[in-house]
């Protein structure tokens, strides 16, 4: 009899533990694991930083160990392209390429400057160029030069590779000589000794300069109807 009158007591209690447990779980349990949850992605996410973090310092940290190397970098690309024309100094060096060649500098002229873009869609053959850096002109060169065919020669390439000035050569034209006496500050010719005229570019960047204005949009012509 004692076992009959106690079941429904331990039914009830039973449901109402199993009810006690479901609020539990809702109302406490399962918030703190869906924070615990959240708390471990943090952390990975946060730790996926802090590894990030200390790769960027490793570079920046190799990047400062070279920046003597930089600094030459710099210097050379300067001396490349540098923030004026600077004719006297490219003479020199036209005048020292002439010594190790043997070709006799004639002539040097240059022009106006134009801004990078404008000069490249003179060259035929060369397709148009957007997003070159503000400030960055070229100076339209041509030299002149005599001597026989592989001094000339020579020189043209040296031009382009034994001077610390970036020298583009966009035409070469040549004209060969007779046996002649010097004259007119030119030296004396044999037959079969050329004259080359080199035209090109030097280039100068000026980091002053102020971005150029966006053009304007070209309006659409009105339609009309007779």
């Amino acid at each position: 009899m004692k076992t009959s009158a106690s079941t429904p007591w331990i039914i009830g209690t039973a449901a109402i533990s199993t009810a006690l447990l479901a609020i539990a779980w809702f109302l406490a349990i399962s918030p703190q694991l869906d924070e615990a949850s959240l708390a471990r992605e943090q952390a990975v996410q946060e730790a996926d930083r802090n590894d990030l973090l200390e790769v960027q310092i490793a570079q920046l940290k190799s990047d400062f160990e070279k920046i003597d190397e930089f600094r030459g970098t710099l210097a050379g690309l300067q001396s490349q392209i540098p923030a004026t024309f600077e004719q006297a100094a490219f003479n020199v060096e036209l005048a020292n390429v002439s010594l190790g060649t043997g070709a006799f500098v004639v002539d040097v002229t240059s022009s106006t400057s134009t801004p990078v873009l404008a000069s490249l869609a003179a060259i035929p053959g060369v397709a148009a160029v957007t997003g070159a850096p503000v400030g960055l002109y070229a100076v339209p060169v041509t030299v002149t030069v005599l001597g026989n065919p592989t001094a000339t020669l020579e020189y043209v390439k040296a031009l382009q590779t034994a001077t610390s000035r970036l020298f583009l050569a966009t035409g070469v034209s040549l004209t060969g000589q007779d046996e002649t006496g010097a004259s007119g500050g030119r030296p004396a010719t044999a037959k079969g000794d050329a004259e080359i005229v080199i035209s090109g570019y030097v280039y100068v960047l000026d980091a002053d300069a102020a971005p150029a204005p966006a053009a304007p949009t070209a309006e659409e012509p009105a339609v009309t109807t007779s």
